[in-house]
């Protein structure tokens, strides 16, 4: 899924290289949007048998995907505003208290539950931050008081102004990249 999506970026940053120079002006107006990425969420909990003072700390995993949804809206002069829910976060501390060790008298570990996943509500968010469009069709995207940007490569014009992105979040210390697209409402 990872190299579909890059092979779709390139794609489209190669269609945007073939047509008319773009700017800020080429993104203007509201877009829905969502962008999710798979990554490996992980518990753990330490289990003491009291009788030996032996501890056990199994982890927990699972894969997921998280993500945001939700509607941002471009100025046409390099500024944006953003209204989005977050999905898929784990509440590790409620993981962890999902998970069981079954000790024998002699304690030892005979058997270990890993628990389940537990999730935090969707999350509401807004803020702004500013954009800049390249000549060629690619941009970035920068939340005010955040560090990370996201990437992204306009899809087709009409009447100057873009129908379409397709977004994709820089990888941050070795996170997973996000990607996902925006269509004008």
């Amino acid at each position: 899924m990872k190299h579909f999506a890059i092979c779709v970026f390139v794609l489209l940053a190669m269609s945007a290289l073939s047509h008319a120079q773009y700017s800020t002006a080429n993104l203007s107006g509201t877009y829905s949007f969502q962008l999710a990425q798979v990554q490996t969420d992980t518990w753990s909990k330490t289990f003491e048998c009291v009788k030996a003072h032996q501890f056990d700390t199994p982890i927990g995993s699972f894969v997921t995907t998280t993500g945001v949804y939700g509607t941002v809206t471009f100025d046409g002069a390099g500024n944006f505003t953003y209204s989005l829910t977050q999905f898929g976060a784990i509440n590790e501390a409620a993981s962890a208290n999902t998970m069981r060790v079954l000790w024998s008298q002699s304690c030892t570990v005979v058997n270990t539950d890993f628990g389940h996943i537990v999730y935090l509500a969707p999350k509401l968010q807004t803020g702004s931050g500013t954009y800049a469009v390249n000549a060629d069709g690619t941009g970035t995207m920068t939340e005010s008081g955040v560090s990370q940007s996201q990437n992204f490569v306009l899809g087709s014009t009409s009447s100057g102004v873009s129908s379409s992105l397709l977004l994709s979040s820089v990888p941050v210390n070795g996170s997973p990249i996000g990607t996902g697209s925006a269509a004008r409402q």
